[in-house]
């Protein structure tokens, strides 16, 4: 997860803050005039909208970071042959069993509304993230050029196809402006570890080889 959604954690004021501040609030006398409580209700609901919003921000990391780890030890128990109990009594295959049901305990999900549009829009991008694994395994460095295209669009709309002639960076920040906020911070995080998986391609390629080294 390369592409972090954004967090505050400089907040003026802790929850426990606000609930005594209202609190308070409901005790004062009715000498406190109404564009005071006005102006003070709306400084206080501002605070706690950007609670809300971390809270949020802070959700989808996780949701996100639950996906990753599912995958990786689903993939790995894959890769494991059955093999004996361990001195512990487990083998590696018991192990990540036990990892991934610890994992399903925690039911993270993030809602997000979308209009018919919005999902449309979603759709598209996916198609055109998932054509790009593909073509990564043929053609690693046209994939990559390309891939830094669409991750500019999510950052820099109406630049990011100024720095290439790959016409496709258009279309994808067509649709990546319609996308629901929620879905543009998950398409930026799937970008961002699209890249590394490339560049990790790439070191394969370029890496040499114990052998050659040791020549």
């Amino acid at each position: 997860m390369a592409a972090n959604a954004s967090t505050d954690n400089s907040f003026p004021l802790t929850i426990m803050e606000c609930e005594t501040a209202l609190s308070c609030e409901g005790g004062e006398s009715s000498q406190n005039s109404s564009s005071h409580n006005g102006s003070y209700h709306s400084s206080l609901i501002n605070e706690l909208a950007k609670m809300v919003m971390n809270f949020k921000a802070k959700a989808l990391l996780l949701e996100d970071e639950q996906e990753t780890l599912l995958s990786i030890l689903m993939n790995l128990r894959e890769e494991v042959p059955a093999e004996p109990s361990t001195i512990s009594g487990l083998g590696a295959v018991n192990v990540a069993d036990n990892l991934i049901a610890t994992l399903a305990d925690v039911n993270l999900k993030v809602t997000t509304k979308r209009s018919s549009h919005e999902e449309e829009a979603l759709h598209q991008v996916n198609n055109m993230i998932s054509q790009l694994v593909f073509q990564a395994q043929n053609e690693v460095h046209s994939t990559k050029e390309l891939c830094h295209v669409y991750i500019r669009s999510c950052y820099q709309p109406g630049q990011c196809t100024d720095e290439s002639n790959l016409g496709e960076g258009d279309s994808f920040q067509s649709f990546i402006l319609r996308c629901a906020p929620d879905d543009k911070q998950r398409i930026r995080r799937r970008l961002h570890g699209l890249s590394n998986y490339i560049d990790s391609l790439l070191k394969d390629i370029y890496s040499p080889t114990n052998e050659v080294t040791e020549k």
